[in-house]
């Protein structure tokens, strides 16, 4: 039962967390006034018994220190990185797609500890990765290939500013995950939402 109650405010933390980030400035990506995320914070799954405040906290900070670090969630980005490429030169843009849907949702969890690094992966990913989603969308590899490599300069630019200039990410001569075959034709928007 305690592991229940755990993973249920772990999933309403990771919610509310998120919704802070998409509610900055008291206002969504669509203009429509927020909930601001201590009123969202009050509608977590209640639990069987009274906690008291300091508990609680105690049990937030217990949850958030179990959350994975965004080194972690950073592994996972880079895999997928260097996977994209190979989708789009073989052709399969659902794999693509569906590669660079999942990029964004890797470092949900990280960006709940790291707000700082959350911001600039935020701008990064709204910003210079827009190309690359673009030239899925296009089925362009040409485009795809420039904005991939501007994009892997953007990554190394990013490293840099934030205190991890030691990390160069460099581009692979075959894809990290063998086991996919990213020669299969596919069209984009062929990802289940």
């Amino acid at each position: 039962m305690m592991m229940l109650r755990v993973v249920c405010f772990l999933s309403a933390f990771m919610c509310v967390a998120a919704h802070a980030q998409k509610c900055a400035g008291g206002m969504d990506a669509n203009g429509n006034q927020c909930v601001d995320s201590t009123t969202a914070a009050v509608a977590a799954p209640a639990t069987s018994s009274a906690v008291s405040g300091a508990e609680l906290q105690r049990q937030i900070d217990e949850i958030r220190g179990a959350l994975p670090k965004t080194t972690i969630s950073m592994r996972e980005v880079g895999d997928r990185f260097q996977d994209i490429y190979f989708a789009a030169k073989g052709g399969n843009w659902a794999l693509a797609e569906y590669i660079a849907k999942y990029l964004n949702r890797a470092l949900e969890p990280g960006n709940a500890k790291a707000p700082a690094e959350a911001k600039a992966w935020s701008a990064f990913y709204n910003g210079a990765w827009q190309k690359v989603g673009f030239a899925i969308f296009a089925k362009d590899f040409k485009a795809f290939d420039k904005a991939y490599m501007a994009t892997l300069g953007d990554c190394n630019g990013c490293h840099r500013s934030t205190g991890y200039g030691f990390i160069e990410v460099v581009h692979l001569k075959s894809p990290v995950d063998l086991g996919v075959n990213y020669k299969r034709a596919s069209n984009p928007n062929a990802v289940p939402q």
